[in-house]
């Protein structure tokens, strides 16, 4: 067996899983600033809809008399100004969207994506971060993917190498003799 075809194949699983996890992470990413444009855009509709009813009765009682034309002009803008900002995030919703549909793998479909338009909420119990910096460390792919390299090549060098004289051995096993110890020593001589 060649084991260098077997190295290059490990390289290449650990490659191909190294693409994929970092798509994965992308994906989820793009999704939840998808899931978050959609929450805000929410949130917009239902502030327009405030400014457009304050605006409605800025008017009437502009038209009653009850209210100076200047408040009247405030609110107007605040209705406007909603307004630009729900296209705004109208046009982020669809790029996020096309993100997300694009990194799935269903680019030029049209699909219809069912997506809960809030975000979940924060857990209540704190994360603990102690070994937080360990375990990230521990399971970075390409710390992994260079151990594994590392490995390899020890492995093949050591298969090329005569290593015998870097191991150290026991004396008895050199001269084929068994040495006494002090103790068995004392144990023989009071015998």
């Amino acid at each position: 067996a060649n084991p260098q075809g077997g190295i290059v194949k490990q390289e290449a699983k650990i490659h191909i899983s190294k693409e994929i996890l970092e798509l994965s992470a992308k994906t989820k990413s793009v999704f939840f600033k998808y899931q978050a444009s959609l929450q805000v855009e929410l949130m917009l509709r239902n502030m327009l809809k405030a400014a457009e009813l304050s605006a409605e009765s800025a008017n009437r009682l502009l038209n009653a008399g009850s209210l100076r034309e200047l408040e009247t002009v405030s609110r107007k803008a605040v209705h406007e100004q909603s307004v630009f900002e729900l296209y705004d995030i109208e046009a982020e919703v669809l790029t996020n969207r096309e993100r997300l549909v694009f990194l799935m793998g269903f680019g030029g479909r049209d699909l219809s994506l069912k997506v809960v338009s809030t975000l979940p909420r924060i857990p209540d119990k704190e994360v603990e971060l102690n070994d937080l910096e360990n375990l990230a460390i521990m399971k970075r792919i390409d710390l992994f993917i260079f151990k594994e390299r590392t490995k390899a090549l020890a492995q093949k060098n050591a298969e090329s190498i005569e290593w015998e004289w870097a191991i150290p051995r026991k004396e008895e096993e050199k001269t084929g003799e068994k040495k006494t110890s002090q103790s068995e020593k004392r144990n023989t001589h009071l015998s």
